[in-house]
């Protein structure tokens, strides 16, 4: 299988290696019970990164996954195990790569909230292990019945990302900040076509595939949308870690496009009017619970949603964070999503 941009035997053989010992070790274990493995994200989609640093080939993007088993009891003790394994299973000094997985009983798949995460797991995730159809089974996510308050969600994950992952993270002793800082912005910058589109009302898996969709919809293209599609395929471009031919691109021109395009993107999205459907109501309901617990743990009063996308904005835009402004940011972030992690001694 080719999971990334820039095809490599040496990375295919990680990712590869990775699920070969983790379905050993979940047959292997004391909760053995019929499973299927379905991977999701960049590397479904052929469209994963990876470097070398100091000689060593490192992945940049995550493995994402989900493991559907048939018995939910073990569900917990399950997801502990492939916790355990991922401490020690890949080892990487770059600051981008993350192991992201969840453990889904089968019978709850056709009950998943109708979410970007699933639309595209349907439809490009791969099914690394079990049964080959078991992607049939997750709900058909359409335009009309995308659940909105998830898109609108990733606004505020990409600037928070861009904060949290670039300028609050040390820099690596191998990695330039700016090498750092392009990828993490052009990672990030992506998604703000995904929100496009679907403000065009369109919906499309894939970074390529909603490029190539970007170009057929728009014959009559305005200037600010071309620079848009331009900025778009320099993100892509960087996003497949070509940094040698990009290191003439300023972080600051990044940013600045960046924040000028999430406010495009923001006020055609605020213009999409869509009817929800009851089964996004519940699961929404089951978001502002969370919430809820979690400002009650914190004792806290969040802000809300569009005032802290606003906070994001300033930030990243003034470009003069204080710890203390910092720390606060992380807190919402916890308190309206549920990470970073918290513990009493206070933010991850």
């Amino acid at each position: 299988m080719n999971y990334f941009i820039y095809s490599n035997k040496k990375a295919d053989a990680i990712v590869e290696n990775y699920f070969e010992e983790l379905i050993r070790i979940i047959k292997n274990s004391e909760y053995s019970t019929e499973i299927s493995i379905i991977l999701t994200g960049s590397l479904s989609r052929g469209e994963g990164s990876w470097t070398v640093i100091d000689e060593t080939l490192e992945l940049i993007s995550d493995i994402e996954y989900v493991v559907v088993i048939e018995d939910s009891n073990n569900s917990m003790e399950i997801h502990q195990m492939i916790e355990d394994y991922n401490e020690t299973a890949i080892s990487v000094s770059n600051p981008f790569f993350h192991i992201d997985f969840s453990v889904v009983p089968k019978r709850h798949l056709k009950k998943l909230e109708k979410k970007l995460f699933i639309f595209e797991t349907k439809v490009n995730g791969r099914v690394i292990y079990g049964e080959e159809d078991i992607t049939s089974l997750l709900p058909t996510v359409t335009i009309n019945n995308i659940n909105f308050s998830d898109v609108f969600d990733i606004f505020n994950h990409r600037m928070f990302s861009i904060i949290y992952y670039g300028i609050d993270k040390k820099v690596s002793d191998s990695l330039s900040s700016d090498q750092i800082m392009r990828y993490i912005i052009a990672r990030n910058g992506l998604d703000l076509l995904t929100i496009y589109l679907i403000s065009k009302g369109r919906l499309e898996s894939g970074f390529e595939n909603r490029l190539e969709l970007f170009n057929s919809i728009n014959e009559r293209i305005s200037i600010e949308e071309e620079n848009f599609h331009k900025f778009q395929n320099l993100c892509y471009s960087i996003k497949a870690w070509g940094n040698n031919e990009y290191e003439d691109i300023e972080v600051n021109y990044l940013l600045t496009e960046f924040l000028r395009f999430t406010s495009l993107c923001l006020k055609d999205y605020r213009m999409f009017k869509v009817s929800n459907t009851t089964h996004n109501i519940l699961h929404n309901s089951r978001r502002l619970a969370g919430r809820i617990k979690r400002a009650i743990i914190c004792r806290t009063i969040p802000i809300s949603r569009k005032v802290y996308l606003e906070e994001l904005y300033a930030a990243i835009e003034a470009d003069n964070l204080t710890k203390n402004k910092l720390n606060k940011l992380k807190l919402y972030n916890y308190i309206l999503y549920g990470y970073p992690s918290y513990s009493t001694k206070g933010i991850d």
